[in-house]
């Protein structure tokens, strides 16, 4: 494949295999292939040819939301063969764009070239451990998720309030986020409905106030169809936040 496209395809070191900057574009490529595959057989109509329905969640909701989610696509999917994947949001949004998701469950701003299906506001709050406590004057310690769902937002509403932060942690898998902030190690940001028992909402005055998170769901340009519009409405119902 190097051969064909004249050029390295992949980055070998030591932290593993990652794609050029040509293997990207290969990438892309390659999965509209499999995508348009997928639409072939799907034209003969016969139920033996059953299509793949890949599905992406950030891992910030994952928890929370993941058990419904998949009892809601089981419905409403008719037989067809279900992949889930959970990533950041910029991940998911990547992968939607170059065709090897079918439908996401992002934040607005990680879109770039998608069909949106539904949208709404969610609630983020700063949270940390039940006893932490921080010096006058000291820098926010914050917990970032680099490219992940809200670590935008938190940065420019720190900036604008003209406070300094230092990054203490950084992660984008819940667990871990989860694990840090129990051990009393700083503040970081969640959706205010996956806030665990064990945890508080850090109301300190220091702390900026957050606006609320655009969220969509979102379907790839060229698997729209009648019936992902369905599913992604599904999607949509199963995810909304209780509006009580």
């Amino acid at each position: 494949l190097q051969q064909i496209v004249g050029g390295e395809v992949f980055v070998r070191s030591g932290f593993g295999v990652s794609l050029t900057a040509k293997g990207e574009i290969v990438s892309r490529y390659a999965r509209r292939i499999l995508a348009m595959n997928d639409q072939i057989l799907s034209l003969s109509g016969t139920a033996s040819v059953a299509r793949t329905v890949r599905i992406g969640v950030p891992n910030v909701f994952a928890a929370s939301t993941l058990a419904t989610l998949i009892a809601t696509f089981r419905e409403l999917a008719k037989g067809e063969r279900l992949q889930f994947s959970c990533d950041t949001s910029t991940g998911l949004a990547r992968n939607v764009a170059s065709g090897f998701l079918d439908v996401v469950f992002v934040s607005r701003g990680s879109v770039a070239s998608a069909v949106q299906a539904a949208q709404w506001q969610e609630k983020i709050c700063w949270v940390c451990a039940p006893d932490l406590t921080t010096s006058p004057g000291a820098p926010v310690p914050l917990q970032s998720w680099p490219h992940g769902i809200s670590d935008r937002l938190v940065i420019e509403a720190l900036e604008n309030a003209g406070l300094s932060y230092s990054v203490v942690f950084a992660a984008s898998d819940l667990s871990a986020h989860l694990a840090a902030l129990r051990s009393g190690l700083g503040f970081a940001v969640l959706p205010e409905r996956v806030v665990p028992a064990d945890l508080r909402v850090a109301r300190e005055h220091f702390l900026p106030a957050l606006p609320p998170l655009e969220l969509g769901i979102y379907i790839n340009e060229e698997r729209n169809s009648p019936q992902l519009r369905d599913l992604a409405a599904g999607m949509a119902k199963a995810l909304r936040p209780d509006p009580a």
